[in-house]
């Protein structure tokens, strides 16, 4: 299975983000940059906007705040797509963030027992 990455939306004239997205590795691309559903609202509500604060208040909000159905609606329609957001590709990113919770395991991979 090809493994879904964060791509980096553009303003220029005759951008296409699901061309683009084909072209990296053959997956669909959802836009998670705000305004949106998936834009990081909580960097906006704690006032810091970019980097590893904005990421880090958006993983707080994850773990702590996100309802159980918001992360399950992630899940169905973020997982198994690159995302794109305007951020660098190497600077922090909440797409990160939603790249690791929509794509983790679905259950927890369960040892071989061995026969005694």
């Amino acid at each position: 299975m090809r493994k879904p990455v964060r791509l980096r939306l553009s303003r220029i004239k005759g951008f296409r983000l699901q061309e683009l997205s084909r072209a990296v590795n053959g997956l669909p691309a959802v836009r998670v940059a705000r305004p949106g559903m998936w834009g990081n609202y909580a960097a906006v509500r704690c006032g810091t906007l970019t980097g590893e604060p904005a990421v880090a208040a958006f993983r707080r909000w994850i773990e702590d705040e996100a309802s159980d159905a918001w992360k399950g609606v992630a899940k169905v329609n973020l997982r198994g797509r690159n995302l794109a957001c305007f951020c660098r590709l190497d600077a922090p990113c909440h797409a990160d963030v939603l790249l690791e919770m929509a794509n983790a395991p679905i259950c927890e991979a369960i040892e071989p027992t061995r026969a005694a």
